[in-house]
């Protein structure tokens, strides 16, 4: 199962998992076409995901090394900024 979350009406992010390796798409045209996107530093599939805009998001990992990661290069690269058990994210505004 993916998740899915939009930073606007035409940009969106799908991510899951293959064989316990993470995954993870992005839209550019409403969802008409998908292109793969970097997983470099998640240790595992996410559980959660929130995009803040097209380059900084976040997601939740559960196993192999848990926690809250980021990216502030549209998913090349992620770093933990949280380590622990963590399912979903909320952000309150």
């Amino acid at each position: 199962v993916g998740r899915v979350a939009e930073d606007d009406a035409e940009a969106g992010f799908v991510g899951g998992y293959v064989g316990g390796s993470p995954i993870l798409f992005k839209t550019t045209d409403g969802g008409g076409s998908w292109s793969p996107i970097g997983t470099a530093g998640l240790s595992s599939y996410m559980l959660d995901m929130h995009w803040m805009d097209a380059q900084t998001g976040f997601v939740t990992i559960n196993q192999g090394s848990p926690g809250i990661y980021r990216t502030t290069d549209g998913g090349a690269l992620w770093t933990s900024v949280w380590a622990g058990q963590a399912h979903d994210l909320a952000f309150a505004s």
